[in-house]
């Protein structure tokens, strides 16, 4: 089977929003939008717990890991703010404070009967135990721009009380904060998968170590900033390389918008043209309607969506596995991070697939999607 890469479309819900981002921006340079609005659309089904079924692979999280960097003045933190304040923000909020609660709700006496059952004690009691543990964890933080590894795992272990939510760790300016951030990248790395290991503390009355919950919790990871703060030639790109050979470089969409491109003469419109075009936009609904359809994707009636993977589409993720394999092959030996990046492709590309078609409102993941 032979992919067309050239003739393949955008999913058109992403490329609306884009182009609305673009214009307000001022840019025609969209493979940095099309990253940042990509891990937002992921980060909406991740919170909503839904998953890929896929033949032989069982259920998998959906997630995303993004490195997206352009030049200083580019628009990373005018985008950002049109996302978090118009786009996502419908959506935040209901799942906030109605989704969340009411998937605990559901959850957490199921818990507690477990609990019971295993430790032979009242499940009256213990559902007021669970209670109160999941209460100590306090409040959902959507997403965090810094945190400890055990505040990480005490937000994770709300979580999977839950059995709601996602991990959404989104860092500006990761040239100047990667640094400061090395112990949660470690962890990071491996939460990409939705699970790890508890480390062991010691119990005392005052401290009293929580139960651990065996569960996937999905984990997204969004670093942007300048490309030159990150790769200056010293200790912050020899650090970034090194966590890039550690796994980050098989997990991770990059986005790169250099500074020739950036620099581009912008063609200068007339004093007529710029007041019509600033009429357009003020007038343009396209991020509205999309921000209205994602809060309605935090309806309860979502929750742990299990997306099929046809046949149709399963041959589509081998022959791109196949042409991947392929091409990392043609890479020398010595450039082991593209070959890495190159390899694992077909797999990220099912993730975000996946997070298309809970957007779509798509029970399967269609050739189209992938």
């Amino acid at each position: 089977m032979k992919i067309d890469y050239d003739n393949l479309s955008y999913h058109p819900f992403t490329e609306k929003v884009v182009n609305s981002i673009c214009n307000r921006v001022g840019t025609d340079e969209r493979s940095f939008f099309r990253n940042h609005v990509s891990y937002y659309l992921t980060a909406v089904a991740a919170m909503m717990r839904a998953k890929i079924r896929q033949p032989g692979k069982g259920l998998q999280p959906i997630n995303a890991f993004v490195v997206n960097l352009a030049p200083s003045g580019f628009g990373k933190g005018h985008s950002t703010s049109i996302i978090e304040q118009e786009l996502i923000h419908e959506f935040q909020d209901r799942f906030v404070n109605e989704t969340l609660p009411l998937m605990a709700e559901q959850n957490i006496p199921k818990l507690a009967v477990k609990r019971a059952a295993r430790k032979g004690v009242d499940p009256d009691d213990e559902e007021a135990r669970t209670r109160k543990e999941f209460a100590s964890h306090g409040t959902l933080l959507f997403s965090f721009d810094s945190a400890t590894p055990a505040a990480i795992k005490q937000l994770r272990n709300m979580l999977l009380m839950a059995d709601a939510g996602a991990l959404n760790f989104q860092v500006d300016e990761i040239g100047a904060n990667l640094m400061s951030n090395l112990d949660i990248m470690g962890l990071f790395l491996e939460l990409f998968d939705g699970s790890v290991k508890q480390k062991l503390v010691k119990n005392t009355t005052d401290s009293i170590r929580s139960e651990e919950i065996q569960g996937i919790t999905p984990t997204n990871m969004m670093l942007f900033g300048v490309p030159t703060a990150l790769l200056d030639g010293g200790m912050v790109e020899d650090k970034f390389n090194n966590l890039l050979g550690m796994g980050y470089a098989r997990r991770c969409f990059f986005g790169y918008v250099s500074d020739q491109i950036a620099d581009t003469k912008p063609k200068l419109l007339s004093p007529q043209e710029k007041l019509e075009k600033a009429k357009e936009m003020a007038t343009d609904t396209t991020i509205a309607e999309a921000a209205k359809h994602l809060g309605n994707l935090a309806n309860m009636i979502n929750a742990h969506k299990r997306i099929i993977v046809p046949d149709e589409t399963s041959l589509l993720y081998y022959a791109y596995e196949n042409d991947c394999a392929e091409r990392a092959h043609q890479i020398p030996i010595q450039q082991e991070l593209v070959r890495s990046e190159l390899k694992q492709r077909f797999y990220k590309a099912m993730k975000l697939a996946a997070a298309y078609a809970f957007i779509d409102e798509s029970p399967e993941v269609t050739p189209d999607h992938y």
